[in-house]
């Protein structure tokens, strides 16, 4: 019946479902409590998510549109990514960001595709004019999509160069520079 919470211990771990919260129920001074995993239900539940990346470095014809194979998974909360393809089978708004890391020194154009349901939706372009010819530069792609259960994204990368007609794409051991990753929004 009483609640005496001013000596009380810190709970000294994470919060999980199961934990009880008291709340002032309408604000009128009835207390009750609820279990913290109705708080998905009061401030949103963002998965699936997850966030996949190339692991090692292969390469990519040059001008043509390529497929970048991310084959390890940093994580992904609903097992929703295979195949370099993140079909959430959950609808809703969906927050998808990723990265091509290309090397090659002779680069004019430099570009990061996120394709929606097979086709190019989002792109991060460099372009050279003759003069800057970089040997890595990492081109960074974003969108919202509005995502029903069997709509699905995918990394492309595309570049051109005069150099052996392969375009390096790459990733090293301490960041993730060819990835892709999304969450729900709403």
């Amino acid at each position: 019946d009483d609640l005496n919470i001013d000596s009380a211990n810190d709970i000294g771990a994470n919060i999980v479902d199961g934990d009880l919260f008291i709340i002032d129920d309408g604000a009128d001074g009835t207390n009750r409590k609820t279990a913290a995993s109705r708080l998905k239900t009061y401030i949103g539940d963002h998965t699936p998510t997850f966030l996949a990346y190339q692991n090692g470095a292969v390469t990519i014809n040059s001008a043509s549109a390529t497929l970048i194979n991310l084959q390890t998974e940093a994580h992904d909360s609903d097992g929703k990514f295979a195949s370099s393809r993140f079909t959430p089978t959950v609808a809703g708004t969906y927050f998808v960001s990723g990265a091509v890391a290309f090397f090659d020194t002779d680069m004019d154009v430099a570009t990061a595709f996120i394709y929606f349901n097979g086709a190019a939706r989002s792109k991060g372009t460099f372009g050279s004019s003759g003069g800057i010819k970089p040997v890595e530069i990492s081109r960074h792609v974003s969108g919202t999509f509005v995502m029903d259960t069997d709509d699905y994204v995918e990394l492309y990368g595309y570049a051109e160069s005069s150099n052996d007609g392969t375009i390096a794409i790459g990733h090293n051991s301490t960041s993730y520079q060819s990835y892709l990753t999304a969450f729900r929004l709403a």
